[in-house]
C-alpha cells in the first residue's frame, strides 16, 4: 500500500511552533524571500516550496533563520530541519539539523 503524505493541517502542531516564536511560511510562488537583520545589514534567505509539506521559520541569533518542513504520513509527523545559507545570492544550501 503506498504511503500516504499529506500537508500538515494539525492546529495543534501549527500552535505549538506560533508558542515557540515560529512564522508560517506563506508561499505566493514556488519560492519565497525572507529578511532579516543583522548589525543594521539586511541578509535575505530564499525558502523553497515543498510539495506536501507546510513550512515553519524562526529568526534566530545574528538574523540566522531556523526552518521546519513538516507533513503527515502514515499519521506520523515528518519533518526537516535546517538552516538556510544562500552563499553569494546563486546557491541555496541547507545546513540540516537531526
Amino acid at each position: 500500500m503506498d504511503a500516504e503524505i499529506r500537508i500538515l493541517e494539525s492546529k495543534e502542531i501549527a500552535s505549538w511552533f506560533k508558542k515557540q516564536g515560529f512564522e508560517t511560511a506563506k508561499f505566493n510562488s514556488k519560492v519565497e524571500y525572507i529578511t532579516t537583520r543583522y548589525l543594521e545589514q539586511l541578509i535575505s534567505f530564499k525558502l523553497k516550496k515543498r510539495k506536501d509539506h507546510t513550512t515553519f521559520y524562526k529568526v534566530g541569533f545574528g538574523g540566522s533563520l531556523l526552518v521546519f518542513e513538516c507533513s503527515i504520513e502514515n499519521n506520523k509527523i515528518n519533518y526537516e530541519c535546517y538552516a538556510p545559507i544562500w552563499l553569494f545570492g546563486i546557491w541555496n544550501k541547507k545546513l540540516k539539523f537531526k
